[in-house]
């Protein structure tokens, strides 16, 4: 009888290290980079550059519409993004900071709300080019050689603002080289090969993009002087 009492109590503990086992390999699993499972890894709605992304809501968008900060001289660097949440508009800022390059930012008209997720899903799939507050004046464009264009990886390419610089602005024969945030879609996803066919009469150096992840863009700027200085626009 006593060893009956025995096996059964060894039985429960034993049970009971498999049940607490078993716990601590579901929570390993809910802590898994969301960026790299699941459908919406890379959509706008999954800390992205986003509404739940680092740097704001959606009033963040607040644009600094004109070109600023730079002479505009003739074989210049230009800086163009779109950001939302402001994971991207950081990036740039930090871009700045390092070449002092003039630096413009997109603005949807209407800005992105609550309907983020679905409203940039339906842009993408059907070709949807949001209208901008402002594009770069041609002469303006005209005056650089270089474009260090910015943007988050929305639903795995551009969001549709940039889309709509691309085809808005004549960038022939001006070399444009990607930044972006992403949050599992390191290699941009299809973002790079979008830039390409769009703009096949430039130079798109799309082996040199700089890849950072949303949630790592706060502390990136050691890895921002590495690239600048990999790309010759060091200062």
């Amino acid at each position: 009888m006593g060893k009956e009492k025995v096996k059964k109590g060894f039985r429960k503990i034993v049970a009971a290290a498999m049940a607490c086992m078993l716990i601590l390999a579901c929570a390993g699993c809910g802590n898994t980079d969301s960026g790299n499972t699941g459908a919406a890894a890379d959509s706008p709605a999954n800390g992205n550059d986003n509404i739940s992304g680092q740097g704001g809501a959606a009033g963040s968008n607040a644009a600094d519409e004109t070109v600023e900060n730079g002479s505009g001289a003739e074989g210049g660097v230009l800086i163009v993004y779109f950001s939302h949440s402001g994971n991207t508009h950081k990036l740039a800022e930090m871009i700045q900071t390092e070449t002092g390059a003039d630096i413009f930012r997109l603005t949807p008209v209407e800005a992105y709300g609550d309907d983020l997720f679905e409203r940039a899903q339906d842009e993408l799939n059907n070709g949807i080019r949001p209208e901008l507050t402002e594009l770069p004046e041609q002469e303006v464009i005209d005056q650089y050689d270089t474009i260090l264009l910015g943007f988050p990886i929305w639903w795995y390419d551009l969001p549709m603002p940039v889309w709509t610089f691309l085809e808005g602005c004549d960038l022939s024969g001006k070399t444009i080289i990607p930044f972006f945030t992403h949050n599992g879609s390191s290699n941009g996803a299809g973002s790079l090969g979008t830039i390409e066919e769009l703009c096949p009469d430039s130079t798109v150096r799309s082996d040199d993009a700089l890849s950072i992840p949303g949630r790592s863009v706060d502390g990136s700027e050691t890895e921002v002087k590495e690239w600048l200085t990999e790309i010759g626009l060091a200062q």
